[in-house]
């Protein structure tokens, strides 16, 4: 079979627009930014244009429009700051194996560039100063890619055929193991638990442009595949799908207890990245109509929320040359629209109104209490618990208490502006109107033979209950403005003079630390240290050791030495006479 024509014109595009930003960056570094801001436009219009003439299948369709969105926000933040020319083919390379997997119909085109984007993103991520973050993420996903690799030769081995549709020829109990290793693989790209040690470590190492397109894009290369692997595998998908649902509540938790202790703001959102698509494999192993239709629309809102965080994140760091939560403080007062744009992207991780993050977490608890499990339910609420703790640290770290700086810094740049921008929007309205998203979704549900529930643009009816977006969004934003207005004219703090008594007398300091931000939850740590002392890390750690001294026995064999070669070769031809005769030579 060849492998999809679109695919590999949509590949093609992007590689000719990151050659030729790639040339532009390397004769001037204006010019780069000009070419880089124009291969933006150019996606756009591009992705508008394959949107319309190919009319690909409803999720797919969501996918495509989500990573265009993403991909246009993480080249406005690349040309807010000097990147190196090769960053911008690496990422446009990135970005097309992207697109290319989304559009694919068969397992070959799907695996090509699946590995394709594996490679650009190691490379993008090499290419900088750190290189740990990229080899973790080149071995746990080049894993990832044999899993996948072994998939396809064992459904052409039984189907004769690569197109998604031969898992249907499959008998049942091969159903169910190529549904595991399928999610396996895919498990993997999303970073899911226990195969989560390669993405704190590569968000942090990547540059911040590249890490946005990272958490929302080239995450949803693993949501596709996995809602692919429910929606090919039909009722086969329900026997085990509740093991699922608890492989994504144990990575929502112990992600979010990790993001809480994280001293860096881009492994604090590595984390929260984790833990937010553990909220799609709950919604994708439950495998109800609710279910999967919450998990792909809080995979949208993932992609939104967790790319605005990160593109913020990145905006701070071209103005403080740091990502320390230690070292940062007071920046609402010279960047109160990144401070805005954080806000709501942190509303959005808590599942609270008007955000995206409020329906698709609203369906997905829904889902949680039609499944009747009360132990992944309650560890589902616990996850969004842990979710608001993390995002308040990030928000009064960065954002809130005294300035820490020595130097007065200005608001994000323009372009990574614009880009909080694009976020926003969406983030706002999907939020009042979500059934802009599900109209994408109702289709593939119902062909799953589920049953299928009512919506309109904005209310949703579920078994339990209907619920009105718009007007909760409303009533919400009404009560904000109200704080905000006590706040304005009945909650300001007043500025007392020296001889005031408020302290009691004591002396008043000239230099005094207010802002807390050193061991923030050090009591979470502490009570926690029973869970956390026991580290998925340390196996890992072990299981490479283990594979280092069979690599060094191996390697003890290869002495260039011919003697040695020919010890072992009449070895061999012992051991096989051996086998064949049945005793040693005396014996025969």
């Amino acid at each position: 079979m060849m492998v999809n024509q679109g695919s590999i014109l949509i590949f093609t595009t992007f590689i000719l627009a990151g050659l030729l930003t790639y040339f532009l960056a390397r004769v001037s570094k204006m010019s780069g930014r000009i070419g880089g801001a124009l291969t933006g436009l150019f996606s756009i219009i591009f992705v508008y244009l394959f949107f319309h003439i190919y009319s690909l299948p409803g999720v797919q369709n969501l996918m495509f429009l989500l990573i265009g969105l993403v991909y246009v926000s993480s080249l406005f933040l690349l040309v807010s700051k000097e990147t190196p020319p090769i960053q911008y083919l690496l990422f446009s390379g990135a970005a097309g194996s992207t697109f290319a997997f989304i559009n694919g119909l068969d397992f070959i085109t799907a695996f090509i560039f699946l590995e394709l984007s594996t490679v650009f993103v190691f490379l993008s991520i090499v290419s900088g100063d750190r290189k740990k973050g990229g080899f973790l993420y080149l071995l746990f996903n080049g894993t990832g890619g044999l899993l996948f690799l072994y998939l396809l030769y064992f459904i052409y081995m039984k189907t004769g055929r690569f197109d998604y549709s031969a898992i249907a020829f499959l008998k049942p109990d091969e159903k169910i193991l190529a549904l595991t290793i399928g999610f396996l693989t895919f498990a993997i790209k999303m970073g899911t638990m226990p195969f989560h040690i390669w993405q704190p470590y590569a968000y942090r190492d990547a540059d911040n442009g590249i890490t946005v397109f990272l958490s929302g894009a080239i995450s949803k290369i693993g949501v596709f595949g996995a809602f692919l692997m429910v929606f090919l595998q039909g009722s086969s998908f329900r026997i085990s799908g509740n093991v699922y649902a608890y492989l994504g509540v144990i990575t929502a938790v112990l992600a979010g207890l990790y993001a809480l202790l994280q001293e860096d703001a881009k492994r604090l959102l590595a984390y929260s990245s984790l833990s937010q698509l553990g909220y799609v494999v709950i919604g994708l192993g439950l495998a109800n109509s609710l279910s999967i239709s919450g998990a792909i629309l809080h995979a949208v809102s993932h992609g939104i929320f967790e790319s605005l965080l990160f593109l913020v994140v990145g905006a701070v760091y071209i103005r403080t040359k740091t990502t320390d939560l230690n070292k940062l403080g007071g920046l609402i007062t010279y960047m109160p629209i990144s401070f805005i744009a954080l806000l709501f992207g942190i509303i959005a991780t808590s599942g609270i109104p008007p955000t995206i993050g409020f329906p698709s977490k609203w369906m997905l608890y829904h889902a949680l209490v039609i499944n009747g499990d009360p132990v992944l339910l309650s560890l589902t609420f616990l996850a969004s618990i842990l979710a608001f703790l993390y995002s308040f640290r990030l928000v009064y770290s960065i954002f809130l208490g005294p300035y820490t700086l020595k130097e007065k810094v200005g608001e994000a740049p323009f372009p990574a502006l614009a880009g909080m921008v694009f976020f926003l929007l969406p983030l706002l309205i999907l939020g009042l109107f979500p059934g802009l998203v599900l109209k994408f979704i109702e289709l593939p549900v119902v062909r799953f033979g589920l049953p299928d529930f009512s919506f309109t643009p904005a209310t949703l009816k579920t078994p339990l209950a209907t619920v009105n977006f718009l007007t909760v969004g409303v009533v919400f934003i009404a009560w904000f403005v109200v704080a905000i207005l006590v706040y304005a004219f009945a909650g300001r703090s007043r500025w007392l003079p020296v001889k005031n008594n408020y302290t009691a007398a004591e002396a008043i300091e000239d230099e005094r630390i207010l802002h807390y931000t050193g061991d923030f939850y050090r009591f979470i740590r502490r009570d926690m240290n029973f869970l956390l002392r026991h580290s998925i890390q340390r196996f890992y750690r072990r299981l490479f050791n283990l594979f280092g001294v069979i690599g060094d026995g191996i390697s003890r064999i290869y002495t260039g030495d011919v003697r040695t070669y020919v010890y072992f070769i009449l070895l061999f031809i012992l051991i096989v006479l051996f086998k064949i005769k049945g005793g040693f030579p005396c014996l025969w």
